[in-house]
């Protein structure tokens, strides 16, 4: 889409805004006139469905505040300087500074100090709401499906959507989560590798009966996939955890045997005693030339991103655990940008430590998280050792008479050529002001 698209679409938002004439102003207010663009293109979604709305409202209002907020503090900040702020005191300032900045003319103004900022609030708008409609389409359209595939329910509504599971892609797509009533399922804007991946796993089990993998159900059609909600649950007994890691070392073995990598804390879900996977994208992983060198060694059981390594390393090396097997609380390397005093003219963003939350992967006893222990470990490697000698009795029927393995030729798979650390970085670095204001900057960064 072009500038002057972009251009139409503030114009509509910002001319058919009807400014209030409220004292109380919030940094929210002034994102206001895009999310009422917004909900008037998708109206038809929610006419009935008020939680629908909330929850759409909620993300974009998200989105917004995420891209824009520091242009907004540094604008802030350069009124203080040259003593524009108006007000007895730091809370009377800000909510004047969000008052003034609103209106329609200083709004432009700000824009124009703020060129890409602009189109950047344009292509949400326009990249969530016609998300939304897509999600809302096909699920409505393909209920009847869903239903025979994953025994859901009798028809019940939307009422929320969950962004943010997964890195996006393709006009800001995400893997997200549909929440109808008590129950969930995945929405992945791409075709799953998982039944593909499942089928592997069931060809194991039929060698040995020891192992059960627990694996998602999977619905493809044509570039997206709806997927079964896989839910943390605790075990109950002692050999249920024994259980978890003996299958978990299964799993390492499976991988290893395809050049799956990228399985980190994220990836994994303990389901009770089953480790289940959930984003099976980057299988058959080879070794490429990049300008900056990944630490992805392919042959190497390191890459599976099973086993412990250190990731997000600080400039005196020390990192965090972001490996299959360990997802507890750890301080991060790095100090995070946290914004502080949001309802002041004092607001801004201030690096303090942190430490990241318990992921999902982590086995619970009786809904008490589990120390992984040596006895754990001998599990763990039993499991691997097991399907390890599964492929080397089996190799020629694994290979050759059975052609197991073509059951993964017609699927799509992910190259990472950078670590996510960088991608990151990269997202987070684009939204700051320098980035805003020069679209030359911009383009050379």
């Amino acid at each position: 889409m072009g500038t002057d698209n972009y251009n139409i679409i503030y114009d509509e938002a910002v001319n058919d805004y009807i400014y209030s004439d409220k004292t109380e102003w919030e940094i929210e207010d002034f994102f206001q006139p895009y999310i009422n663009w917004a909900l008037n293109k998708i109206q038809h979604l929610y006419q009935k469905n008020n939680l629908l709305r909330k929850n759409f409202e909620e993300n974009l209002l998200v989105n917004l505040i995420d891209i824009s907020i520091g242009s907004l503090i540094l604008e802030l900040n350069i009124h203080k300087l040259d003593q524009k702020l108006e007000g007895e005191s730091k809370f009377d300032r800000l909510k004047n500074f969000i008052r003034k900045i609103s209106i329609k003319k200083n709004r432009e103004f700000f824009y124009n100090d703020y060129p890409i900022l602009k189109e950047y609030t344009c292509k949400k708008l326009i990249y969530l709401t016609d998300f939304y409609t897509e999600i809302y389409n096909r699920y409505n359209s393909e209920y009847f499906q869903l239903n025979k595939q994953f025994n859901m329910p009798v028809f019940q509504e939307i009422e929320q959507i969950q962004f943010d599971k997964g890195d996006s892609h393709n006009r800001g797509r995400s893997v997200c989560i549909l929440v109808y009533g008590t129950n969930k399922i995945v929405y992945k804007p791409k075709r799953s590798c998982t039944p593909a991946l499942n089928n592997y796993l069931a060809w194991f089990e039929n060698k040995d009966i020891t192992f059960k993998f627990k694996t998602a159900k999977v619905l493809n059609c044509d570039k997206y996939c709806w997927e079964e909600f896989i839910e943390r649950k605790s075990c109950d007994t002692l050999q249920e955890v024994n259980d978890f890691y003996y299958h978990l070392g299964g799993l390492l073995g499976v991988l290893y045997s395809i050049n799956g990598i990228d399985y980190h804390n994220e990836n994994i879900i303990a389901n009770g005693k089953n480790p289940v996977l959930i984003d099976n994208e980057t299988l058959f992983t080879s070794n490429f030339n990049t300008e900056v060198p990944i630490k992805i060694y392919p042959n190497n059981i390191l890459s599976t991103g099973i086993l412990p390594f250190n990731a997000f390393l600080n400039a005196e090396g020390n990192g965090i655990d972001i490996s299959g097997v360990f997802g507890k609380s750890q301080l991060l390397p790095r100090k995070i940008p946290i914004l502080k005093n949001i309802t002041s003219d004092e607001i801004k963003y201030a690096y303090e430590e942190a430490y990241s939350e318990e992921k999902e992967n982590v086995v619970k006893l009786k809904n008490i998280s589990v120390k992984l222990q040596r006895k754990h470990v001998d599990y763990f490697i039993s499991g691997f050792s097991r399907i390890l000698n599964i492929i080397i009795i089996n190799k020629k029927e694994l290979i050759n008479e059975c052609k197991l393995l073509n059951i993964f030729k017609d699927n799509i798979y992910r190259v990472l050529l950078r670590n996510t650390q960088t991608y990151s970085d990269i997202l987070k670095n684009l939204k700051h002001p320098d980035m805003i204001i020069s679209a030359s900057q911009r383009k050379f960064f």
